[in-house]
C-alpha cells in the first residue's frame, strides 16, 4: 500500500513539474531541480542553470505532457 501512495505522489509531482515548466515558473523549478541535474534534449544536454534560463526565456515551449 505504501508503494502505491509513493508512486502516486511521484506522478502528481511530475504533473506539477510539467505545469510549472509550461507556465515558466522558474522560481519553483529552481528549488525542485538538483544542482547536479542534467537535462537531455534533441539539441544537446546541459545543467540546471542553463535549463532554467531556457525555460525563463521561452527558448523551449512546454505545453503538454502525459504522465503515466
Amino acid at each position: 500500500m505504501q508503494n502505491v501512495n509513493l508512486e502516486q505522489e511521484v506522478i502528481e509531482l511530475s504533473k506539477e513539474k510539467w505545469r510549472w515548466m509550461a507556465e515558466r515558473n522558474v522560481k519553483t523549478l529552481e528549488a525542485l531541480f538538483h544542482e547536479k541535474s542534467v537535462f537531455v534534449h534533441m539539441g544537446g544536454s546541459w545543467g540546471k542553470e542553463r535549463e532554467v534560463e531556457i525555460i525563463r526565456s521561452g527558448g523551449i515551449h512546454y505545453r503538454q505532457a502525459n504522465i503515466h
